[in-house]
C-alpha cells in the first residue's frame, strides 16, 4: 500500500499537484466549467496535424476561387506549407516559429508567394479555432512581408488624344478594305 501511496504521489507531483483535493478542484474548474460553457477544448484534438486538415481547407477554397488562383493555393501548399508544418501538430505551432518561418521564406521569395503561403497555414488553423480544436491561432500576429507597390502610369491629355485618333484611324481603314 505504502508503494501505491508513493506511486501516486509521484504522479500528482509532476502535474504540480500535492493533494488530491487540489486536482480534483482543478478539473473542476478548468474541465468540468468549460465544457458546461462549450469553451472545453479536447487536448486530443490539438494532436492532430496541419496535413490532417489542410485537404479541407483546400477544398473549401475551392469552392470560391479560380481554377488559376486554385492552382497557386494548391502549388504553395506543396512548396512552402506543407514541408515546414505538414506534419505539425496543430497545438504544437508557435507564433515565434510561423515569424521564423515567414522571416525565412521572405528574402528568397515574393511578398505574395510569401503571403500566400502563410494565409494557407493561418486559414487552416482559423479553421481549427472555429471547429473548437484549439482555443487560439497561434499564426495570427505576425509580422508579414508587404507588397510593393507599382508606381502607375497615366496617358497626358496629349498622349490619350494621340492614341484615340490612331484608334479611330484604324477603324476608318478596316471598314474602307
Amino acid at each position: 500500500s505504502s508503494a501505491a501511496s508513493d506511486v501516486y504521489k509521484r504522479q500528482t507531483d509532476k502535474r504540480g499537484f500535492k493533494r488530491k483535493s487540489d486536482a480534483v478542484n482543478w478539473a473542476a474548474e478548468h474541465v468540468t466549467i468549460a465544457k458546461a460553457r462549450g469553451a472545453y477544448i479536447d487536448p486530443q484534438d490539438a494532436k492532430t496535424t496541419v496535413g490532417e486538415l489542410a485537404g479541407a481547407w483546400l477544398d473549401a477554397k475551392r469552392t470560391r476561387v479560380k481554377p488559376s488562383y486554385m492552382d497557386d493555393l494548391e502549388d504553395s501548399w506543396r512548396v512552402w506549407v506543407k514541408p515546414a508544418w505538414g506534419d505539425v501538430p496543430i497545438g504544437m505551432v508557435t507564433r515565434n516559429d510561423v515569424q521564423k518561418w515567414v522571416t525565412d521564406i521572405a528574402p528568397q521569395r515574393s511578398a505574395s508567394v510569401t503571403l500566400r503561403a502563410y494565409g494557407i497555414l493561418a486559414g487552416i488553423l482559423d479553421n481549427a479555432v472555429r471547429d473548437g480544436m484549439i482555443h487560439a491561432n497561434h499564426a495570427r500576429g505576425v509580422e508579414l512581408p508587404r507588397k510593393k507597390t507599382k508606381r502607375h502610369v497615366y496617358l497626358t491629355a496629349p498622349q490619350l488624344y494621340s492614341l484615340a485618333v490612331s484608334y479611330t484611324h484604324l477603324r476608318a481603314h478596316e471598314t474602307c478594305a
